[in-house]
């Protein structure tokens, strides 16, 4: 029996044990609903929710075995290190822990978006402690813009333990909205790359964000947040240089896919690369017992944005590299076009893009010696021609100009312009300055221009009856002219050279000659492939290489091979591209003049001779120009014969417009004339024939070229309008000159067919010089119907001839209709 005794202790412990947890039930249900409803405060003051198990709770525990069965406090608040944040949140978290014989506790913490799904996120916290409690820092990614819900819980299990929780303190904690970059910046690399650079503003780890690239508030680009190096992104992008863009960088969050706010700043590449370390080395060579002269120019270059150097000597632009062929920091060009030596010249290099049509600035060689370059106007001016060029401040005691020679004036090393009122209407001079110091003459540099001609002739062409009388042809010549030239090529050496091109003008434009050709040239196929037109050629108008002016072997320069048996048209690039786009054999006679005109639409060219449309020939395959080189090219083609009023417009000319213009001398003002060259006596210098169109600039340089004054019938000429009004203008004069005014029309007489007027610098208009047409005759009277419902128009015939007189009876009965309308008829002539 005694070895019964322990278990008797126990059942009885256990009797005691069955009786009491009941009560204790009940007692803690009771104070649970006595507390129902009230609302603890945190340690933070913040609102803590106390419930016992979802739904119920007690604040207080309960006493088991004579104590408390928590002591201490408990409490959560938020994680300094995750304040803030925008991609984690987290708490703080503290329970105090007692021990007894009776209990062991235990704690979790809880985490819940929403206050329902709860998680047990206590993580590395250990659940169970033998002292001292629990306490601990959590940190959760959640991502942007989140709430989360927070609750600590604790609970016993033993022996003398029911298995129940008791849950502690709630808090809620946010974060903030996607976080947007930080020092966010242009950074120009070269004058056509530059990049943004920004650094990692968000707390997202790396894979999970990334960046939204705006240029001027639209997408671009997206950087992945693993590209960048720990924090620093960068991306590249390209721009014309100088050019500056608004871009913004936003940061694209994961998971939720929110965007912050962006970034905004302003920038793009460097300004447009000068070349530079410009030099210039003479050179010299015999080939066939003729010494060859030149000059070499070699610069350097770092310009990315560059497809071209462009080579000018004396302002005029000479060619053209592509940028491509050469090596990206050095580049070098031979010009052997030079005339004896020792002459002045001023070279300057420059870098151009095609895309955008741009020019850098100048590279020149000696850039501290205070290089010139003067600029002359072009009929920009009615009352005088302005030069100007860089000052010489700081480089030269005073600056002297020169026109052909004679001196104008001398001016501080500050000024950098001069005004020449002295200069005849329409004549093309030209200019020289000169840089002075201590008496030497550092530079000398040269320029061509020309006063716009200012000399105007207008009246009216009426009848007899005084009402006006349209399309009647008004020329105007002056008397015993010699200034009427044509140019005269000899089929060797003879050229026109030198002048700038056009390279804003491709694919539509108008080439205009008059030619009276003394040889033939050789028949080719029409192709679009090959060199057909290195040989055999009559180029009145030669084909530039599209490659030297234009860069590239995709750009053409279009020219005009005539001979007595036909004309073909040729465009070139390169070494090996020179085909004809348009062929056709006709006869021209030697002796007479004749007028050529080709249209490009689109690439395809259209022949006119005399205004009349011949041929058609095939489209490029490549972007082509207008040509302004005349007699040779290069080495190709000499033209042998007589050409005279060459043009070009950047348009095609319809054959109206062919017709109504090619017999007309043009004032330089016309709209859509791109280049004029008439070669009379006032547009023709010692070294320069000038382009007169207002501020074209394209003169020319002729070599071996003589002039006569076997010229076409081009003349000044204007129509009169309905009203009967002309107005011929852009009339080159003299400190004198007299003008044979005529009017013409067909079928008409005029009582004084040739009027002459006076023009001189003093007075450069004469008004009303009219002329009566005594053919044309107004008619009045009245009509009247019949018919009902009377008609909207009919006839009114009437007999006469030309020059009768009203009221005498025609003999031919030539009849004439004039449509009319029910009532008066007033003043109608014919």
């Amino acid at each position: 029996m005694k070895g019964d005794k322990p278990n008797s202790r126990f059942h009885a412990a256990q009797l005691l044990l069955s009786l009491l947890v009941p009560l204790l039930m009940l007692s803690g249900s009771m104070y649970g609903q006595e507390r129902k409803g009230m609302q603890p405060r945190s340690a933070f003051g913040g609102e803590s929710k106390v419930f016992r198990n979802p739904g119920t709770g007690t604040s207080t525990p309960q006493s088991v075995g004579g104590g408390s069965r928590i002591t201490g406090g408990d409490w959560i608040v938020e994680n300094p290190s995750c304040t803030g944040s925008d991609y984690n949140t987290g708490v703080h978290f503290r329970v105090a822990s007692h021990q007894s014989d009776w209990c062991d506790n235990h704690y979790r913490l809880w985490m819940s978006a929403d206050n329902i799904d709860w998680s047990n996120v206590t993580g590395s916290v250990p659940e169970d402690a033998s002292s001292g409690g629990w306490e601990g820092t959590i940190c959760l990614p959640v991502g942007p813009s989140r709430q989360r819900w927070w609750k600590n819980e604790q609970w016993w299990d033993g022996s003398f333990c029911d298995d129940d929780a008791w849950e502690g303190n709630y808090f809620t904690t946010s974060t903030v909205g996607t976080k947007a970059p930080i020092n966010l910046v242009v950074v120009p690399l070269t004058d056509k790359t530059a990049l943004l650079r920004w650094q990692k503003g968000t707390d997202h780890p790396n894979d999970k964000h990334s960046y939204y690239i705006y240029k001027n508030n639209v997408y671009v680009a997206t950087v992945l947040g693993t590209s960048g190096n720990a924090s620093t992104y960068e991306w590249q992008f390209t721009l014309p240089a100088g050019e500056t863009a608004r871009w913004e960088v936003a940061t694209h969050s994961y998971p939720g896919g929110t965007e912050s706010n962006k970034v905004l700043v302003e920038g793009g590449p460097n300004q447009f690369y000068v070349p530079y370390a410009l030099t210039i080395h003479e050179t010299m060579s015999v080939s066939s017992g003729d010494t060859i002269r030149g000059k070499i120019l070699s610069w350097s270059d770092s310009s990315e944005y560059a497809s071209q150097h462009r080579i000018y000597r004396d302002g005029i632009l000479i060619c053209a590299i592509d940028k491509a062929a050469t090596q990206y920091s050095t580049a070098s060009y031979t010009d052997l076009d030079v005339g004896p030596l020792p002459h002045y010249y001023e070279y300057c290099v420059r870098n151009y893009n095609g895309l955008s049509n741009r020019e850098s600035g100048s590279a020149w060689p000696d850039a501290l010696a205070g290089w010139i370059l003067p600029q002359a106007t072009n009929g920009k001016y009615t009352n005088r021609v302005e030069i100007a060029w860089e000052s010489q401040s700081g480089l030269a005691d005073a600056v002297k100009i020169f026109r052909d020679d004679a001196e104008l004036g001398v001016v501080v090393p500050e000024a950098n312009a001069y005004y020449d009122y002295d200069a005849l209407p329409g004549k093309l001079y030209s200019y020289f300055v000169e840089s002075i110091q201590g008496g030497v003459v550092r530079r000398r540099a040269r320029t061509f221009g020309f006063m716009r001609g200012n000399g105007r002739i207008e009246g009216k062409v009426q009848t007899t009856s005084g009402i006006g009388v349209r399309d009647v042809e008004l020329t105007a010549e002056r008397k015993n002219d010699l200034s009427l030239k044509a140019a005269l090529f000899n089929g060797s050496d003879s050229r026109v050279d030198g002048m700038l091109q056009y390279p804003g003008i491709k694919n539509s434009f108008t080439m205009e000659i008059w030619v009276k050709p003394a040889a033939a040239r050789d028949y080719t196929d029409q192709s679009t492939a090959g060199v057909a037109g290195q040989a055999g050629q009559r180029y009145a108008i030669a084909p530039v290489d599209g490659q030297r002016f234009y860069g590239s072997l995709s750009h053409t320069g279009a020219g005009i091979s005539v001979g007595t048996n036909g004309i073909s048209v040729f465009e070139m690039t390169g070494g090996s591209y020179m085909p004809s786009l348009l062929v056709k054999d006709l006869t021209l006679d030697s002796t007479v003049w004749s007028h050529v005109a080709v249209v490009f639409r689109d690439g395809k060219p259209t022949l006119f001779v005399n205004g009349d449309s011949v041929a058609q020939g095939i489209k490029t395959t490549k972007t082509v120009h207008p040509s302004a080189l005349m007699g040779k090219a290069g080495t190709y083609g000499p033209y042998r014969g007589s050409l005279d009023e060459a043009r070009i417009w950047d348009r095609e000319l319809t054959q109206k417009q062919i017709k109504s213009r090619m017999r007309q001398q043009l004032a330089g003002s016309d709209s859509g004339l791109a280049g004029y060259w008439n070669f009379n006596r006032y547009t023709i210098t010692d070294e320069r024939i000038g382009d007169a169109t207002y501020n074209g600039g394209h003169h020319g340089r002729p070599t071996h070229v003589t002039f006569s004054t076997d010229v076409p019938d081009a003349r000044s000429r204007a129509f009169s309008d309905l009203s009967g009004h002309y107005s011929i203008s852009g009339l080159s004069i003299d400190e004198a000159s007299e003008f044979d005014i005529s009017a013409r029309k067909t079928k008409h007489e005029f009582r004084v067919p040739t009027l002459s007027r006076m023009l001189d610098i003093a007075e450069p208009v004469a008004s009303g010089v009219d002329f009566t047409d005594i053919t044309a005759f107004g008619i009045e009277g009245t009509i009247g119907f019949v018919a009902n419902p009377r008609p909207a128009r009919h006839f009114l015939r009437w007999s006469g001839r030309a020059g009768q007189r009203r009221g005498q009876r025609s003999k031919d009965r030539q009849h004439r209709y004039v449509r009319v309308r029910c009532g008066r008829i007033r003043r109608i002539h014919l």
